[in-house]
């Protein structure tokens, strides 16, 4: 466990440059009552499939997606994609690793390489961040070079997987935690074990919110984390979207409290 420590600590530094995770953990940004909140999680998972399309269009994410197709027509390795970073920037966020976009000695490592060898690492961080060993089988840079990369039906799942971690970041303006909570809903099927909701940054702070846990368990040992996760939350049942919607609401509820903000009526919310 003492490994999976300080692989955590490694990964999420408490500096960290996730763009997501800087804008959903800002203050004064926008502010929002705990039913307004609810509400505006309702109407972004309703109208989420128009959203996303009308974000696709948006100038910022064709730049950025036409740069990324512009490296990797020219590129003659792997790493030469992993090089740039705005090609790196959309393919890992695409592949949910943006909170990595700046650490790209890390990518080359966990990317490149056998990551079927004990000890790449890939394999080490499998537990505590399934995401790289899973994008390393994707592409498979080992073997393929960047044939797998290159292929349309993997640059289409690129571009609209990119294009949706832009909206769902805009979710901001609307409600504080807004975007968590709708990735959270999204993505924490994946989810099945504490340790990973402690090396998910999405999953941690849905579930640390939902259920008022301290941040400063981040500095208690890894085993005391663990315990404390799965004392607040049944993980096994992540992956049931009815109870992962109902956490993303107590989350949402939890971070937009005011104490301006009657809270009569927010159970309703839940029906």
């Amino acid at each position: 466990m003492a490994n999976n420590l300080s692989i955590l600590g490694y990964l999420f530094p408490q500096n960290s440059g996730n763009s997501l995770i800087s804008i959903a953990t800002s203050r004064g940004q926008t502010t929002s009552s705990p039913s307004e909140a609810v509400a505006a999680l309702k109407t972004a998972q309703k109208n989420e499939t128009a959203e996303v399309a009308r974000k696709a269009n948006d100038t910022q994410v064709k730049r950025e997606i036409d740069r990324f197709k512009q490296v990797l027509a020219r590129a003659k390795t792997p790493e030469d994609v992993l090089n740039d970073r705005t090609a790196r920037n959309v393919l890992l966020t695409a592949n949910g690793l943006g909170a990595s976009v700046d650490y790209g000695g890390l990518a080359k490592r966990a990317l490149l390489g056998d990551y079927t060898a004990e000890g790449h690492a890939a394999q080490k961080l499998k537990d505590s961040q399934p995401s790289w060993l899973s994008t390393a089988q994707t592409y498979d840079f080992n073997g393929s070079g960047l044939d797998e990369l290159r292929k349309p039906d993997a640059i289409k799942r690129i571009v609209d997987n990119f294009t949706q971690v832009r909206w769902q970041e805009d979710l901001e303006s609307r409600a504080p935690g807004l975007s968590f909570a709708i990735t959270f809903i999204k993505d924490a099927a994946k989810v099945d074990r504490a340790v990973e909701v402690l090396g998910n940054k999405v999953a941690r702070e849905v579930i640390t919110g939902a259920f008022n846990i301290p941040k400063q368990i981040a500095y208690q040992p890894l085993e005391t984390q663990i315990e404390v996760i799965e004392r607040k939350v049944d993980v096994s049942r992540l992956s049931d979207q009815k109870y992962r919607e109902d956490i993303a609401r107590r989350y949402l509820i939890n971070k937009n409290q005011s104490s301006n903000d009657a809270s009569g009526g927010i159970l309703t919310l839940f029906a």
